[in-house]
Parts: structure tokens; sequence; C-alpha cells
């Protein structure tokens, strides 16, 4: 065969186990409508400058670097053709030209360009196929009669759908493209994506070829165009306390009920009066703007009346755990320097080490404490802190995520509605209190003028059927692994199921779906939620979490934040709005990692206020075709298996997803008997059809 001439690719003598496989994941199509494959003309934007060859070159590289955009790779490999699309061998079997590319992230466009980092392999097909799913054709368009009609009849003879995905077609003369793709890959739009990317990488070689791989930009005019029409909604910014959002229900309707407990219930009205004499008492206790309280409650009407009575006092609430140990709740209140806890009466005794003024609340408390005559108590300022989370920390310390009141009440008036909260719902107070959940379980409910259904601690954790029947719960926030425990049949009462914290399974929608069923994302550090799915539904996909909600939110390369990715492509969600958390507290270094303000291609972009603050997720997400977000992972959780990056974390989605499987997690073995092999642990549902499983067969670990 003839090898393209291209001057940065050699026909290469190494082995054919030097290459690693480059599969193009396949994007979500939604409802697939045609059938055939498809064709999509277009000219690069730019002029090479050169020789053919050296053209050649350029073409080749920036199909590589797309590709690695893609996949995640620094090497990869793809078909390579020219006017000989295959060959025969010696021994009568097609084989097909395949290039292998490497492209080190710290290495520069020129030095990938003249540096002999490329190979060019001929192989048998049935080892191609397992290798690549995407070809680059470089050849004279104009020497070759109805072009366009032999790319497409060539496609459908080769088995297009079942071999390959994706092909560019390049002029090295005219630098006119045709892309071709099977329709049940990517739609007509996403094509346009990969075409405008693959054009924006040629020009972007051309005029900066000094540029390292890991800074090119490959984010293209159609990519920005689409992603900031998916960002053009504003930024939810509500400068207000969240007490005095839940105060206006009391002016509204004092009679309805806030909180319906297995301890008791209060009217609007009864809970601002409480939480008014309550926090007259914590004022005078020294408690006021920036000042932490933690309130240290099992399940009961009283948490949410020391909740407002901190937040009407000004104060910071920060939720301590009962059940933690106690070194760990001296640690969390020595840190915020607290003075004055509010607590169960029944942990008084366990607490009296952790501050110096503990305050049980119950009923006997507000004998003690004189009615509340003057106006409301609405002591600080949106722009106080309201509560603090804490969260896990990499090093095994904990975090604290300090919340404003502006950014709770602008998120929970955001993400409230998408998850069709009103002031008919009932919101199950489930969570611990010490989990972000609880806090949209409780105060955006309120905010909405909703009621808190609150069960005890034994009900909450075996007997959470009968509860929610008997509180009448009809909305509720749990994790996929909790609701696989409950007997849709069992609640009736329950019309809105919210799942997040973990991958939600196609299980649940097809026990779940004749109800309300919302798939949810958002960290501690946005305020709970930024992103709902209130469509699931059967043949819907499980990993798709919705559209950012209050917020705006971005795909940016995981490695480098000062790039965006394409549409389709896999990078570390980031979330701009007035949700943010201000900082993690007295963690300066951690809070400038995690919190990054105007990035390279956000100064670029028409500012609507100031400077743009930014949180890093961590979580690894990709652009649906509707600008939906797909959930694909945790940054961190990469390994490299067998020369090939894999996400444990994906891995692990996929595996939750099924109806099959309970529970699944994804280990590389270090040592023993299964060092060096990728481990699927899986406890297998009780629907798994045990005849799937072969009788009689030894069990054999495969590589």
């Amino acid at each position: 065969m003839e090898p393209p001439a291209c001057s940065c690719i050699q026909v290469s003598g190494r082995s054919m186990q030097d290459l690693e496989p480059s599969i193009f994941p396949a994007f979500d199509v939604g409802e697939k409508t045609e059938s055939e494959s498809l064709g999509l003309t277009s000219r690069l934007g730019c002029t090479v400058r050169g020789n053919l060859p050296q053209t050649c070159s350029v073409l080749c590289t920036a199909w590589g670097v797309l590709l690695g955009c893609f996949t995640g790779l620094e090497t990869v490999c793809f078909g390579l053709e020219n006017h000989s699309t295959t060959t025969t061998s010696g021994h009568g079997h097609d084989v097909t030209p395949t290039a292998q590319l490497n492209m080190p992230a710290n290495e520069s466009i020129q030095n990938i360009l003249t540096g002999g980092r490329s190979n060019l392999f001929l192989l048998p097909e049935t080892k191609a196929k397992t290798l690549f799913n995407t070809a680059l054709s470089i050849r004279n368009f104009t020497s070759e009669a109805s072009n366009d009609e032999d790319d497409e009849s060539r496609a459908r003879s080769q088995d297009f759908v079942s071999w390959c995905k994706i092909r560019m077609s390049v002029d090295p003369i005219t630098l006119d493209t045709v892309l071709s793709w099977d329709p049940a890959f990517m739609t007509r739009e996403q094509a346009a994506n990969i075409s405008n990317t693959y054009d924006k990488i040629v020009c972007e070689m051309i005029i900066h070829p000094e540029t390292l791989v890991s800074n090119l930009n490959w984010f293209g005019d159609q990519n920005e165009r689409q992603v900031l029409a998916w960002n053009s909604n504003p930024k939810n910014n509500v400068q207000e306390c969240i007490h005095q959002a839940v105060s206006k229900h009391g002016e509204l309707r004092p009679d309805a009920e806030a909180v319906c407990a297995w301890d008791g219930s209060f009217s609007y009205s009864q809970l601002l009066s409480l939480s008014d004499r309550l926090a007259c008492r914590l004022q005078a206790s020294g408690v006021g703007p920036e000042i932490f309280v933690p309130i240290c409650f099992d399940k009961s009407k009283w948490t949410v009346v020391a909740m407002l009575a901190v937040s009407k006092a000004g104060g910071i609430f920060l939720p301590l755990d009962p059940t933690h140990p106690l070194p760990r709740l001296q640690s969390l209140a020595r840190k915020v320097q607290a003075q004055t806890i509010l607590c169960s009466p029944q942990h008084q005794g366990m607490l009296e080490s952790v501050a110096a003024e503990l305050i049980p609340v119950d009923d006997e408390l507000f004998t003690q404490l004189a009615e509340h005559g003057g106006d409301e108590v609405n002591c600080g300022s949106w722009s106080n802190g309201a509560y603090m989370i804490f969260t896990s920390g990499s090093t095994g310390v904990p975090k604290g995520a300090l919340i404003q009141h502006g950014a709770l009440l602008s998120s929970a008036l955001a993400h409230g509605p998408a998850m069709m909260m009103d002031s008919n719902t009932r919101s199950l107070h489930f969570a611990a209190s010490t989990f972000d959940v609880s806090i949209t379980e409780i105060l955006t409910c309120l905010v909405l003028g909703g009621c808190v259904c609150i069960p005890s601690e034994d009900a909450r954790l075996n007997a959470i059927e009968e509860a929610i029947t008997q509180l009448r719960a009809n909305w509720a926030l749990l994790t996929p692994t909790f609701v696989k425990f409950i007997d849709p049949t069992k609640v009736p009462s329950l019309r809105t199921l919210v799942t997040g914290g973990e991958a939600m399974t196609q299980a649940i929608i097809d026990s779940w779906s004749h109800i309300n069923l919302i798939n949810c994302y958002g960290p501690a550090e946005t305020a709970v939620v930024s992103h709902a799915n209130p469509g699931m539904r059967k043949g819907k996909n499980p990993l798709n979490i919705g559209r950012q909600v209050g917020v705006h939110s971005w795909v940016v390369d995981r490695y480098n934040h000062d790039r965006l990715m394409p549409v389709g492509a896999v990078g570390e969600m980031v979330i701009e709005g007035h949700t943010l958390a201000r900082e993690y507290y007295m963690e300066p270094e951690k809070t400038s990692e995690a919190f990054i303000v105007d990035p390279t291609w956000a100064r670029n972009q028409p500012r609507q206020d100031g400077h743009r603050s930014m949180y890093k997720t961590g979580d690894l997400v990709k652009y649906n075709h509707d600008g939906t977000f797909h959930i694909a992972g945790r940054k961190g959780s990469q390994i490299k298996f067998h020369g090939q990056r894999i996400e444990l974390g994906e891995i692990e989605h996929h595996l939750n997803v099924s109806a099959s499987i309970k529970h699944g997690m994804v280990v590389l073995a270090n040592e023993g008997f299964c060092k060096g092999r990728l481990l699927a642990i899986v406890q297998l549902s009780d629907a798994f059809n045990q005849d799937l499983v072969p009788r009689g067969q030894p069990y054999k670990l495969i590589d």
C-alpha cells in the first residue's frame, strides 16, 4: 500500500501490541430517526502553509488531537485512508491502514508535527475493529468523479454502522471536508460540532504551533454559541435572609401547617413565634452575625425551631450529629469557637464538654422564655453566613462549606420549583441533619410555604414506609441506595420522588416512573441542588442529571480549567452563580483550589457582572445534545489499565444502573491472587435471574 504523504507518519515495524484502543464514545442521540449513514460537507476556515506532506501532517495530527479530546488518551489510533481504502495481504485478508499518534500533554504542536511521534500499521480488519471506530481520509476530491456519492456509497458498502462510526474526509488542496457518521451514534447537530471542533483544532495548530497540547484551544465558535445559549438564563440572585422568606408565609397563611413531626406539629404562626423567643434568648447569650451556633438534635420538631432561631438572631447554624464520636463533636465546635449549643435534652450530658453553654430545646424551655411582644426578630444581612456543612476532605480532615443567606435563598427559589416543590408540598425530612439535603427538606420547603414531615429516628431507620403514610408526606429526596428498600405500593401518599447523591438506576425508573420522578445533582458548595431532571421515565438515561437551575454550568478540561471542552466531550463540571459557598471555613488554600475567579475563557465572554466566581466540582460530565448533562464519574478515580485510562467511577455508574445489580463497586487490586486485575464487586438484586448464570462451568478471571 502507498501510504499517505504525511511527514509525521512513518511505516512502523513495531508490534501491534503497542497499539492502544481509541474508541470514540457514542453520544446521546435521543429519538433515533435516521437509518442510513449521513454526510456533512464544509470547508476549513484557515489556510495551511507548506507543501503537501506538511499539510497532511497537520490534518492527521489535528484528527489525533480531536480523538484525544473525546477519549482522554495521549496516544490514539485511527484508520488512515488515501485513494486505496483497503489492501489485500498475501493471505487474502482485508487489512486496514492504521495511524498511531503520541501526543504528550507537555509537548508543543510543532514538536508533535516534526518529532516522528506517529506510526502507520497495516492491521487485519478484525484487529482494527477492536482498536478504533473512526477514520481519516486525505485525498484530492476534484480528481475523483462524484466524490460525495462515492463517499456515501463506500460508507454503506463497508458496513458503516457496525464498523467505522465516524469518517472525516479532507481534501489537502481545497481543505474541503466531508464528515460521515452512523446516525445511531450521533445527531447531525453533534456531527456539526465534531466538524467545527476539527476546524478549530486545525486553525489553532497553524496559528499557534508553539502551543502545548495541554493548552490548545479546541472550543470552536459553534460550540461556544451552543453552550452560551444553554447558559443564557440569568443566574438567580436573591438578596434576602432565609427567615425573612419563611416569615412571609406566616403573614399570608398563619394557620397553615409548617411542621408535622412524630413529636408534634406547628403552624406557621406558632413556628415563627417560638423561633422569635428562642432568637431573643440566643442574642442575650451574645449570638449575632457571623457567630456559630451548633445544633445537635435527634429527629424532632424542635430542629426546625432551632434553625430559624439561629437565623433570626443573625448567627450561623452548624448541624452536629449526636451519633458521632464525642472527639469529633468537640473538634468541630472548637474550630468555630462555639460558645452556645442548642440540643435535644437527652444529649445535654454528652455535650457538656463541647461548649460553655448548652440550651436544651423542648416545651419546658419555652415555659421559661418570655413572649416576644415586639416586631419579629430580624438580625443580620443576606450577605451574612446562614449555615455551614462539613464535607469530607481528601486528607481525612472535613472542610466546612459556609453558605450565606443570599446563596441559600437564590438556590432554594430555583431548585425548589424545579423539583416540583410548592405550598402543597409535604416534604419528608429523612436525611441526617449533617447532610446538606436536610437543608432542602426543611428550609426550601418552608421558603415555598410547604410542610416539613419529620419521622422519629426509629421509624426513619426501621419503618419508613409506615412513617411516610402516617405523616402524609408527598415529596421525598432520597439516595438511590435507600430507595431500593421502599415498596412503591406501600407509600400511596408519595407523589414526587427525587433521587440524588448517587447515580440513579434503571430499576428505580422502572419502579417509580408512575409518579413524578426527578434526578438531581448538586454539591454542598452550591447550596444543595444545582441541576435537576424532572423527566425521568421509562426509556430515559438514568445518568442524565438534567439542566442547571439558577446557575450557569460549564465543562472544562479536568487538568486545565482554563480550557473549555467541546459539546459531547467529558470534562469537569464547573458551576457559576450566586449560590456558591463563601469559602471553606478557615481553609484559604483549599478555597482557592476549588473556587476560581475569571478563568481565561470567561474573560473573553460578555460580562453581566464584575468578577466571575466558579466552583470546581471534581465531577466529570458531558453535555448531551439537548443541553442536559450526563454524569460520567469522579475526577481522581482515573487509573491506567492495560495502557488505557479508565474512570472507575464511570464503570461503577454503569454497574449500578443495571436492574440485575443492587450495589456495585470497582477496584484495581494491588496485591494477592487478583493483583493487577480490575475487579467488579457486586451484590445481585433479588430480581436477578439465576438461570442466566452458567451452571456446571468453572469460573475464570478474564484479562
